[in-house]
């Protein structure tokens, strides 16, 4: 397999930008004053270093409701795999995750955020997280283990998003991703990422130092490297040099000019 093949952006588009279109700053910065507590806030500020790449560039309200509608639709995809059939929308969600995330009660939501400042931890999107989480639970606790005495959970056909973040399902989500990066690398999206784009922000070299490290240790490191930076724009020479070494790049360039 190339390495064309093995690295490019997510199958199915992020719901970010549906997202930043139904609510303006004004909103979100509501939403935030009103239901965020002192002590999610003073979270915040570490989680939004810490979280997917794509996700640091919006409104942490707007990232919450990212993280929601991500599960949203990891219960669909995941109902559809291992009951043979679609869900029916949202009914087959728990009763407290039919409403939207800022129309349930305080304690509800403070709960969302909890679990997803424990997800950014990871630095891993939403949508692959939550595939990782519900695959777990349906395969490696089985399809009824997890539901365990709990009339709560005794009706829900998977595990409600509460239930993702135990340390465990943590664990064994962030070694999914890993080995997702192995077959194909998650690549961020946001135009701050690319190389046009470059102003030497804290995020851009995290970014880069993040997609080198993917691949250094691959058999084809070069030619990952070389598309990288010169097909996909999103390392710099330079960051190259100081990560590796200057003989890397001229390697790269020479799979490049090859390919010309």
């Amino acid at each position: 397999m190339s390495s064309h093949s093995q690295i490019s952006s997510p199958p199915e588009k992020s719901p970010s930008s549906l997202i930043a279109s139904l609510y303006d700053r004004t909103t979100l910065e509501g939403l935030m004053y009103q239901y965020w507590r002192k002590d999610t806030v003073t979270a915040e500020r570490k989680r939004i270093r810490q979280t997917w790449f794509d996700y640091r560039h919006a409104h942490p309200v707007a990232r919450s409701l990212i993280f929601v509608e991500e599960y949203n639709r990891a219960h669909q995809r995941a109902y559809k795999r291992f009951y043979g059939k679609p869900a029916s929308s949202t009914s087959d969600l728990p009763r407290n995750a039919h409403s939207p995330l800022y129309r349930r009660p305080g304690q509800a939501i403070t709960a969302v955020l909890g679990r997803m400042h424990l997800v950014d931890e990871l630095g891993c999107p939403y949508d692959t997280f939550f595939d990782a989480a519900l695959s777990y639970y349906m395969q490696e606790r089985g399809f009824e283990t997890w539901k365990g005495d709990s009339e709560f959970l005794a009706d829900l056909p998977l595990p409600p998003l509460q239930m993702c973040a135990d340390a465990v399902t943590l664990i064994s989500s962030q070694k999914a991703f890993e080995k997702k990066n192995d077959i194909r690398l998650r690549l961020p999206e946001h135009k701050h990422y690319h190389t046009d784009n470059w102003h030497g922000t804290s995020n851009q070299k995290a970014c880069s130092k993040w997609l080198i490290k993917q691949v250094q240790n691959r058999r084809d490191r070069n030619l990952a490297l070389s598309v990288l930076c010169y097909d996909k724009k999103l390392i710099r020479e330079a960051e190259v040099v100081r990560q590796l070494s200057v003989d890397t790049v001229k390697k790269m360039r020479d799979i490049r000019n090859s390919n010309l």
